[in-house]
């Protein structure tokens, strides 16, 4: 829903935007024009092409101002899948990150010690930096020394983190550092419920324990809900008082409300480990087949949670990831996909904010050779179907959601000599070797991959 507030965790950073994991296995997009005003408009000049030859734009890349793992505070500002964009070719979530979104609604007298708020760095001084929060009459700054793992030399203008509150504000200024274990100190009140935002640790006093999880009050005054997911191996019972963090507040709903969670790594705001010290997918790496993988916890018309064989990291299975073929009753007591019964299933991805595996029991996908472009290695030999026949090559389908293409340069071993550019009827029996639907054979090009291609 467009307005929602949601704690999220940067999972992957891509040259146009970066992929946020949100609650509940989701994920949503930041786009480099949603980050912060500063970079917004370093972005409109190159388009507009105002700056003069004298003046240069530094855009910095986004990996460069991002980490993998970095937690941030986002606000949804579409959702295609509810809006029906015509505009966005595929559906997805898009976020904002800027401070005076996911800000907002924070109180001046709400601004104490241990508070969180997201700044964007205004500008990098030699004692540290002056940042703003996107509130009115008032800015922030980080000294050299409260900037944790970060340094100076590292940091641009423009960039978004998460900060904590170090002394109330004095002038019109607050003092802020970067290091957020502080943070793990729930707030004692607040002036107005408004200035609970995601991120921030608070009191919750449980007053409703279900199978789904558990309902109760933030301070009295704020509605809030943590399922079961998110509750974890912690035990809950009525009328406890719990220390949570909150993951999304949802300001449009009435009345307001918030979903909280008591995961450690999320009460700490660390990237979750295992065990062993390895984080999930080092372990269990996507494409990696269990060959028996046990039912755990079955949620009728949702999916199925199971084992993986991991300690403290579930799995998850959609309902419509449980079979090649639809399944319209899902039983924990009867049925192919009751508790306890076993499967083969293959990993398909990872959500860390939920530190949960996301599996697939369906035969197309265990038998797939592999599951993304870039577990294909270069020069292996792979089996595919020609999926469409264009005048300067051919599309491959090699395995679902995969494609490949072979140019008419890789098409033959001998090619008619040109002087201008080649197409496939400029090839003897083209049409009769690549014919739509046919299976055929290939190997990986060493260079292709790089520019998106695989044969």
């Amino acid at each position: 829903m467009e307005g929602t507030l949601v704690l999220g965790q940067v999972s992957q950073i891509n040259p146009q935007d970066i992929a946020v994991a949100l609650p509940n296995n989701l994920t949503g997009y930041v786009s480099l024009t949603r980050i912060s005003p500063k970079l917004t408009k370093s972005v409109e000049s190159l388009i507009k092409d105002e700056t003069d030859d004298e003046e240069d734009v530094d855009l910095p890349r986004l990996d460069e101002l991002f980490t993998l793992g970095q937690w941030l505070r986002t606000v949804v500002v579409e959702n295609t899948g509810i809006t029906g964009s015509i505009d966005s070719k595929r559906k997805h979530i898009e976020l904002s990150v800027e401070p005076e979104l996911v800000n907002a609604g924070t109180q001046l007298d709400d601004i104490l010690p241990k508070k969180l708020l997201q700044v964007s760095v205004s500008s990098i001084e030699d004692h540290g930096l002056i940042v703003s929060l996107g509130i009115p009459n008032l800015t922030g700054f980080i000294k050299k020394t409260a900037l944790g793992a970060y340094s100076l030399d590292t940091i641009k203008e423009g960039q978004v983190f998460l900060a904590s509150v170090d002394h109330r504000p004095k002038n019109k200024v607050v003092q802020l550092g970067l290091d957020l274990n502080s943070t793990k100190t729930p707030i004692k009140d607040v002036t107005d419920i408004a200035t609970l935002l995601p991120g921030d640790t608070v009191q919750f006093l449980v007053s409703e324990v279900r199978s789904a999880g558990a309902g109760g009050k933030i301070l009295g005054m704020l509605d809030a809900t943590i399922d079961q997911q998110h509750i974890g191996t912690s035990t809950i019972t009525e009328y406890k008082q719990i220390t949570a963090r909150i993951t999304a507040v949802f300001p449009s709903a009435e009345p307001r409300r918030a979903t909280l969670s008591v995961l450690p790594h999320i009460l700490n705001l660390e990237v979750a480990k295992t065990k062993t010290g390895q984080t999930p997918l080092e372990t269990l790496p996507i494409g990696f087949i269990l060959e028996t993988a046990k039912i755990t916890d079955v949620i009728p018309e949702q999916g199925v949670y199971v084992d993986v064989g991991v300690d403290g990291v579930k799995g998850f299975v959609h309902v419509s990831r449980l079979s090649d073929s639809r399944v319209d009753n899902l039983s924990p007591t009867t049925g192919p996909f009751k508790t306890s019964s076993l499967h083969r299933a293959r990993i398909t991805g990872y959500n860390p904010l939920d530190n949960l595996f996301l599996l697939s029991f369906e035969q197309h996908i265990l038998s797939q050779p592999f599951l993304r472009i870039e577990d294909v290695e270069i020069a292996a030999k792979l089996e595919g179907t020609v999926e469409r026949v264009l005048e300067r090559g051919v599309v491959m389908r090699l395995a679902e959601g995969i494609t490949g293409w072979i140019p008419i340069e890789q098409s033959a071993d001998v090619v008619p000599g040109s002087g201008g550019k080649m197409k496939g009827k400029d090839i003897i029996g083209w049409e009769r070797r690549f014919k739509e639907g046919t299976k055929m054979k290939c190997r990986v090009h060493p260079h292709l991959p790089k520019m998106g291609f695989l044969c």
